[in-house]
This record gives structure tokens, C-alpha cells and sequence, in this order.
């Protein structure tokens, strides 16, 4: 048997650790809230709505590390970063014990529209418009 003794494999496994370990712990603490009868039904749809972005951030981190493939690293620091922040403010606002403010709804809001606008930048206007991109990405216009 094979195992991979890195640092990239120490670092891919402690961010399992870590990942599974927050979900749990999230998880726990909206079970509580649901029990308490304190959930915030629409927070916790807007939570369930952003765990694939999530999900999607963590996996993209253990495929840099495992392939050593860091050209898009910033870029996806700067979205799970503030995509983190925005499920940390969703959660903070499960608890109905917690007041929706316009600064909470606006930063999370404000995150949302940014990584649309983002997206749409690098993946639509620069990949696709200005033919930037890989072949598969620009395809549709040659």
C-alpha cells in the first residue's frame, strides 16, 4: 500500500479535518436551533443554498494542492473568503434570537452580487467575449 507522505497531503488533510469537523458543528448548532423552535426558516434555506459553493471551495483546494496547480489560487481565496463570511452571517441570522439588520442583509447581498459580477467577468466576458479562454470556452463564437 501507498501512502503520500507530503506536505501538500499534510495540508490536504488537515483541511478535511477542519472542513468536516465546521460542517459538523454548523449542523449542530441549526439541529439545536430547530429544537428550540429559534430557527429562522429562511436563513436556513439560504444556508442549504450556499453549502455547494462551499463544498465546491474546499474540493478546488485539495485539487491545487494535489495537482500543484496554483495559477487561480488568489482568485479562489478571494471567493471562499467572502463566500465563508456570507454563510457565517446566514448562520449567525438562523437564530431568530439574532435581528436581520440592514448591514447583515446588505454585506450578504453585496457578496452575492459581487461574485456574480465577478464570474461573469472572468469566466463570460474575458474567457468567451475576448476569446481568452480555453477552446472549450470560446468555442461558441467560432
Amino acid at each position: 500500500m501507498y501512502f503520500n507522505a507530503t506536505s501538500n497531503m499534510l495540508k490536504i488533510w488537515m483541511l478535511v479535518v477542519i472542513g468536516v469537523i465546521a460542517f459538523y458543528e454548523t449542523m449542530k448548532h441549526l439541529a439545536r436551533l430547530a429544537i428550540k423552535q429559534r430557527l429562522r426558516q429562511s436563513m436556513m434555506l439560504l444556508f442549504s443554498t450556499a453549502l455547494f459553493s462551499n463544498y465546491y471551495s474546499w474540493w478546488v483546494y485539495i485539487n491545487y494542492w494535489n495537482d500543484d496547480f496554483y495559477s487561480q489560487w488568489y482568485h479562489q481565496l478571494f471567493f471562499s473568503v467572502t463566500e465563508l463570511i456570507s454563510t457565517a452571517w446566514v448562520v449567525h441570522l438562523a437564530d431568530k434570537k439574532n435581528a436581520i439588520t440592514h448591514r447583515k442583509a446588505f454585506g450578504i447581498a453585496a457578496i452575492a452580487l459581487l461574485h456574480i459580477m465577478a464570474g461573469g467577468w472572468d469566466q463570460f466576458f474575458v474567457n468567451v467575449v475576448r476569446g481568452e479562454g480555453h477552446a472549450h470556452q470560446v468555442r461558441i463564437f467560432k
